[in-house]
C-alpha cells in the first residue's frame, strides 16, 4: 500500500525524466521539415474528421459541443447501431495504425497516441456496454432527451422550430429503444437498485405533464416570427406532445413499474456478471491509471484522516471548544452560515458567486500566462431540474466559442448551500477551475477538435479540485470559515474513495456507506443519502476528483523540487493545461519531459 500511495507523492517517471537527458541521433531517413509539417496538417484534419464522424452519430453529443447538425433527430439507442459505431471505430483504428508517427511533428504524435488509445479502449470495453444503468436518478436517458431540447436545441428560424417538433415526434421510438436496452440488461441480471426506480418514475411523470412545451413557447417568443406562424408552430408542438410524447412516457412508466418487481436492494456492481472485473476496469477508466480497489480504499482512509486533522487544527484556531462532530453540527445548524431560503436569498447567493468569480478573474495573471477566457454566465438551475441535479455544475461552451459557458447553481434548498462552500464551489466549477481549463484548451488553435473537447475524468475533475485549493496561497480564503468549507469539500470528495470502493468492491450495504459519510464528514445525513445513491448508480465516477488532484499536486511538488528557483507556476499551469485533457499517465510523461527541457543548459 505504501508504494501505491507514494505514486501521488513521488513521480518515478518525472524523476527519471529530470535525471536523464534524451539522447538524439541523426537519422538520414527522417522526413524533411516541410514534409513533416504537411503530413501533420493532413493527419490533424483526419483526426478532426474521425472525431466529427463519431460525434455526428449522436445528436446529443453534437448539441453538447455546439454543433447544430443534425438538429431534427434523437440518438439511436439500438444495439445494432452501437455495433455499427464499433465497426466505425475499428476502421478508424486501422487507418490510424497505418500512419508512421515519425512522419509527423511531436504534437501530432501525441494526438495520434491519444486517439488510438481511446479507440482501443472503446473497442475493448464494448463487451461492458450493458454494465450500466441507462435510467437512473442522476443522468438517465429518460430525461436526457428533455435536456437536449431545453438546454441545447436553439431556435433562431422556422426550420429550427420544425426540427424541434420532429424531435418531439421521435420520442416514442426513442423510449421503445430505451425499453429494449433495459430489457437486455434485465435479462443479464442488471437492473437498477430498488431505491432509484421511484425517482425515475417520478421524473417521467413530471415530463408527461408537459413542461417542455413551456420551453418551446419561450424560445418561440424570443425570435422574430409573424404571430400566425408562431401560433402554428406551437399548436403543432402541442399536438405532438399530446398525441405522441405523453402516451409514450405513460407506456414507459408502465414498463418501469413492472421492472420494480425484479429489483433488489443490493448496491454494488459486484452483483453483475463478472462484476469485480468490470469495477476494476471502471476504476481505470475514471482514474486513467491502474489502481486496485483495495489500494483506492486505503488511500481514501489515509487522506480522510489527514484532512480531518487539518480541519481540527483550524477548528481550534477559531476558538471552538468541542470535538469535530460537534463542530460539524455547529456548521450545519447556525443561521449565520446560510442565506435566507427566499427569492432574495437566492439572488444574494448568485450575486456573491458572481463577485467571487469576478474577483479572482482580475488576479489570473498571477496564475496563468494566458488569462483570456470564453464568456461565462452564473445562472440558477431551472426549477424543473432541481430535484434530479446536484448542487452545481459547469456547462461548457460551444467548441468554436460562439456560445458561452454557464455555471449552474441549484438553489432549491438554501440549507444545502452554506456560505462557507460558495467560494470553493465557484473556484471549482468556473474560475480557475473547469472554465479556465476548457478555455485554455479551446484557445489552442493547433490542437485537433478531440483534444479540445476531451474529457478524462481524473484530469478535468482533478483540476477542478486542485482549483479549489490553488487560491488559498493568494488570499482568497481570508474568511477562515470559507477555508473550513474548502477543506470540508475536499474531505467530501476524499470520502468518495472509501465509499465507492466500499460499495462496489467490499460489498458494503447502502446503509453502511451512508453511515460512513455521516460519521466522517461535515455533511448532513440527507446529503450523504443523495451522495451514496449517486455512487451506487455511477460506479467509480466519484474517485476521479481526488485521484486527479493528488497527481497534479505531486507533479507540481516534483517540478518545484527539480527546478528550484527557476520554477514558474504560470508556466507549470500553462504546460499542464495547454495540451488539453490527458490521461494521468500521459500527463506525467509530458510534465517530465517539460522539466527535462527546462533543466537542460
Amino acid at each position: 500500500m505504501k508504494t501505491v500511495y507514494a505514486f501521488f507523492l513521488i513521480c518515478p517517471l518525472l524523476l527519471a525524466g529530470c535525471e536523464k537527458k534524451e539522447e538524439k541521433t541523426a537519422d538520414s531517413t527522417a522526413p524533411l521539415q516541410g514534409q513533416v509539417a504537411a503530413e501533420s496538417r493532413r493527419v490533424n484534419l483526419l483526426l478532426d474528421q474521425f472525431f466529427l464522424a463519431q460525434v455526428g452519430r449522436y445528436p446529443s453529443l453534437s448539441a453538447k459541443f455546439g454543433l447544430r447538425t443534425p438538429q431534427d433527430s434523437l440518438d439511436d439507442l439500438s444495439d445494432s447501431y452501437a455495433k455499427q459505431t464499433l465497426q466505425l471505430k475499428q476502421k478508424q483504428l486501422l487507418d490510424l495504425n497505418a500512419i508512421d508517427p515519425v512522419s509527423v511533428d511531436s504534437s501530432t504524435q501525441l494526438s495520434l497516441t491519444l486517439f488510438r488509445q481511446a479507440l482501443k479502449e472503446d473497442i475493448s470495453d464494448f463487451k461492458w456496454r450493458f454494465h450500466s444503468y441507462p435510467v437512473n436518478h442522476m443522468k438517465g436517458l429518460h430525461t436526457a432527451v428533455v435536456d437536449l431540447l431545453s438546454q441545447h436545441h436553439t431556435l433562431d428560424t422556422i426550420e429550427d422550430g420544425r426540427a424541434y417538433i420532429k424531435r418531439l415526434k421521435a420520442i416514442p421510438h426513442y423510449l421503445d429503444q430505451l425499453t429494449a436496452n433495459l430489457t437486455a440488461r434485465a435479462d443479464r441480471g442488471i437492473i437498477i437498485p430498488s431505491f432509484a426506480l421511484p425517482y425515475v418514475i417520478n421524473d417521467c411523470l413530471v415530463i408527461a405533464q408537459g413542461g417542455i412545451l413551456n420551453d418551446f413557447k419561450r424560445k418561440l417568443a424570443a425570435i422574430n416570427l409573424p404571430d400566425n406562424v408562431r401560433d402554428a408552430l406551437y399548436n403543432a408542438a402541442s399536438r405532438a406532445f399530446t398525441v405522441e410524447v405523453e402516451p409514450a412516457y405513460q407506456k414507459f412508466i408502465v414498463y418501469l413499474r413492472r421492472l420494480q418487481g425484479k429489483t433488489d436492494s443490493r448496491s454494488g456492481v459486484w452483483k453483475f456478471p463478472d462484476g469485480d472485473q468490470f469495477y476494476q476496469r471502471a476504476l481505470q477508466r475514471s482514474s486513467s491509471i491502474e489502481l486496485e480497489p483495495g489500494d483506492v480504499h486505503e488511500i481514501g482512509l489515509l487522506e480522510v484522516a489527514r484532512i480531518q486533522a487539518e480541519i481540527n487544527t483550524l477548528k481550534d484556531s477559531l476558538g471552538f471548544v468541542g470535538e469535530l462532530p460537534e463542530f460539524y453540527r455547529f456548521l450545519r445548524s447556525q443561521p449565520q452560515f446560510y442565506f435566507p431560503d427566499t427569492d432574495q436569498g437566492r439572488r444574494e447567493y448568485l450575486q456573491e458567486s458572481r463577485q467571487v468569480i469576478e474577483s479572482i478573474q482580475t488576479q489570473l495573471g498571477q496564475l496563468f500566462d494566458q488569462t483570456s477566457t470564453i464568456p461565462i454566465s452564473v445562472k440558477q438551475l431551472e426549477s424543473n431540474r432541481e430535484l434530479s441535479m446536484g448542487k452545481a455544475y459547469y456547462q461548457r461552451p460551444a467548441l468554436d466559442g460562439s456560445i458561452g459557458a454557464n455555471y449552474y447553481i441549484n438553489l432549491h434548498s438554501m440549507q444545502d448551500m452554506p456560505r462557507y462552500h460558495l467560494a470553493a464551489q465557484a473556484f471549482h466549477e468556473a474560475i480557475p477551475g473547469h472554465h479556465v481549463q476548457v478555455s485554455i484548451a479551446q484557445n489552442q488553435a493547433s490542437l485537433p477538435l478531440f483534444r479540445k473537447a476531451g474529457h478524462y475524468p481524473a484530469f478535468t475533475e482533478g483540476w477542478g479540485l486542485y482549483a479549489e485549493w490553488l487560491p488559498l496561497a493568494y488570499g482568497f480564503y481570508q474568511d477562515p470559515y470559507a477555508n473550513v468549507g474548502r477543506l470540508s469539500l475536499e474531505l467530501w470528495r476524499t470520502a468518495r474513495l472509501v465509499v465507492d470502493t466500499g460499495i462496489h468492491s467490499q460489498r458494503w450495504t447502502r446503509r453502511q456507506a451512508i453511515s460512513y459519510l455521516v460519521e466522517n464528514t461535515a455533511n448532513s445525513e440527507e446529503e450523504a443519502i443523495k451522495a451514496v445513491d449517486r455512487y451506487i448508480v455511477m460506479p467509480a465516477q466519484g474517485v476521479a476528483h481526488k485521484i486527479g488532484m493528488m497527481k497534479i499536486q505531486a507533479l507540481r511538488r516534483e517540478a518545484q523540487a527539480h527546478l528550484g528557483q527557476h520554477f514558474d507556476l504560470k508556466a507549470f499551469h500553462g504546460e499542464l493545461l495547454g495540451k488539453g485533457p490527458l490521461p494521468l499517465t500521459v500527463l506525467e510523461q509530458q510534465m517530465a519531459a517539460w522539466v527535462t527541457r527546462l533543466k537542460q543548459p
